[in-house]
């Protein structure tokens, strides 16, 4: 189980079949769990970042730096994307489906001169649980973490955001 680029993300399949990684070669892998065989999938113009599989792992959703959502067929020797739309001009870092795998949620980022990301992920954390605590919805909450996050990178060192800010 080795590959030749550093990996950034990762996702078992539902059934337990494969494992899905993606590396800063603008790849994804699937591994057959059994035995480590590994398929590659190509298609993305930058590194993928989210990746989600439907229910019945039937399908991968991929999404990258490029702001592109990529479906594909888990099983095959060469799978090739069903359906490609360029969501949004930005990174897509994370992606949901819902439990019957029809709905998809993506928060997209923004460009931001980054300064220093030192707390961003606490900021980030802190950020939602404070607007889930408040009674906002999952992807609501997860957009205000993101603006938070974004507002601390800009900054130098440890900081703290206002509302102002957000």
């Amino acid at each position: 189980w080795t590959y030749t680029s550093p990996l950034i993300a990762s996702r078992f399949d539902p059934q337990g079949r494969f494992i899905f990684t993606t590396a800063e070669d603008n790849t994804i892998q699937r591994w057959e769990a059994a035995s480590g065989n590994k398929i590659t999938f190509t298609a993305h113009d930058s590194w993928v970042f989210a990746l989600g599989v439907t229910p019945d792992g039937q399908t991968l959703l991929t999404g990258g730096g490029d702001g592109r959502l990529i479906w594909w067929p888990v099983a095959g020797d060469k799978p090739e994307p069903v359906r490609r739309v360029d969501a949004h001009k930005g990174w897509i870092r994370q992606l949901a489906l819902s439990a019957d795998g029809k709905i998809l949620k993506q928060i997209p980022t923004a460009a931001r001169e980054v300064y220093d990301v030192s707390g961003a992920g606490d900021t980030a954390l802190a950020s939602l649980v404070l607007a889930l605590a408040a009674g906002a919805p999952l992807d609501q909450a997860a957009q205000f973490a993101n603006a938070a996050a974004g507002v601390v990178v800009g900054k130098l060192g440890t900081a703290t955001v206002t509302p102002q800010e957000i």
